[in-house]
């Protein structure tokens, strides 16, 4: 019977089979330096309310594009440049 290994061995594994000398011309230490375990990168599923999130982004946008045309309407007037992004 065969197993499949957990993450846990995985990151195990990982940790001590990972070359830390420059091989082949490429030096890892600093990459081997810096990796993170796992158990320090997952976070925890939080449910999407799709109409929530459209609606929020959306009037953030909407904010967004209402300032953009009222700094260039503000520019026009006081002599500045005419151009719209």
């Amino acid at each position: 019977m065969h197993r499949v290994q957990s993450l846990k061995d995985l990151d195990h594994d990982i940790l001590y089979q990972l070359p830390n000398t420059v091989q082949n011309g490429v030096d890892l230490s600093l990459l081997t330096a810096t990796l993170v375990p796992q158990t320090k990168t997952v976070e925890e599923d939080e449910p999407w309310n799709f109409d929530q999130l459209f609606t929020s982004l959306s009037t953030q946008m909407r904010k967004e594009e209402d300032a953009k045309a009222h700094e260039n309407d503000s520019a026009a007037t006081s002599g500045g440049d005419t151009k719209r992004a």
